[in-house]
């Protein structure tokens, strides 16, 4: 079945093609890999820029490209970018806003769904991020997160932490993750990965070794899931994220933005540049109020009896 993403990708494409001859103006946008956490970021760009008014028949092509989850495709794409000259160039993902960056000195680049700018690079600082750069980040806070595992995950002596060591932003989230939750006396065992391959047996390193898994934001582990979450089941192994989509797809719990709200923001900032602002002149945007879910289904599978205050208080419960 065609994914949500390629049929936005596939309508995009079409769009651009037909009357690229008659835009004034281009946006090429770009993701790395398809997994619900883009996808919802891809369609926030796409309806955004749609509800704002920029569409072809205002005279502005949008063109679409998928990495494939492969950093040579995203380096491809962003060389096919330089030489196509957009107006605009919209990256999903750290390793694509790299790509990018690294490329393109003369066109207003716009970055989201990356939780460090800073450390992946991308900027020197978010209020004036200079250059031709800005964009959003998906960094949510981790304390609410800390204060679930705390309540899910009482004796918890040993945490696993699995992502691509190779990502910037991953290995980001996880040096932010330990650094935050030093005081409680927990271990950290790291199994890391290089391609989405090796998650299987990154999680059957943890096995008997920790009481809990935190996954971060990482495209790699992200893309496949629904190992992780046969993984949880099978081993009585809590997962938690900072993605509220991953609860849908297994994940005891998580606190997180909302990614299509990401994606319009982003495209905000596309309408500002093609209207004559400077991308290095508008702050990276940092979203306050992040979501959190519970997966009920999964807590009864694992043997977790969520109380009835997260209940409560959580946006969504998943049955």
């Amino acid at each position: 079945m065609r994914s949500a993403l390629g049929a936005l990708v596939g309508l995009a494409a079409c769009l651009a093609a037909t009357t690229s001859h008659a835009a004034e103006k281009r946006v090429a946008v770009a993701t790395f890999v398809e997994h619900p956490a883009l996808d919802r970021a891809m369609k926030g760009v796409i309806d955004g820029l749609r509800e704002l008014g920029l569409t072809p028949e205002a005279g502005v092509a949008v063109e679409t490209q998928s990495a494939q989850g492969s950093p040579v495709t995203a380096n491809q794409i962003a060389r096919k970018f330089a030489g196509d000259r957009p107006d605009v160039i919209v990256a999903l993902s750290t390793p694509v806003a790299q790509a990018m960056v690294a490329s393109i000195r003369d066109i207003p680049i716009v970055f989201s769904a990356i939780s460090d700018p800073l450390g992946a690079k991308l900027v020197t600082n978010y209020e004036k991020p200079g250059a031709n750069v800005t964009g959003t980040s998906d960094s949510a806070p981790l304390a609410p997160l800390i204060g679930l595992i705390d309540q899910l995950t009482p004796d918890l002596k040993a945490v696993g932490i699995v992502y691509n060591a190779g990502e910037a932003n991953s290995r980001a989230q996880a040096d932010t993750f330990k650094k935050e939750t030093a005081g409680k006396g927990w271990r950290y065992v790291e199994a890391t990965v290089q391609r989405a391959t090796d998650v299987q047996g990154a999680l059957q390193s943890l096995a008997g070794k920790v009481q809990a898994i935190y996954v971060p934001n990482d495209n790699t582990v992200v893309s496949t899931f629904e190992i992780v979450q046969r993984f949880s089941v099978e081993s009585k192994i809590p997962v938690y994220c900072t993605d509220t989509l991953n609860v849908d797809r297994g994940a005891l719990a998580a606190v997180g933005i909302d990614y299509y709200a990401s994606g319009k923001v982003a495209a905000s900032m596309a309408k500002r540049i093609l209207a004559g602002e400077k991308a290095g002149d508008i702050p990276v945007f940092v979203p306050n109020d992040p979501d959190s879910a519970v997966n009920r289904r999964i807590a009864t599978a694992i043997g977790v009896k969520v109380p009835e205050s997260i209940l409560k208080t959580a946006k969504r419960v998943v049955d």
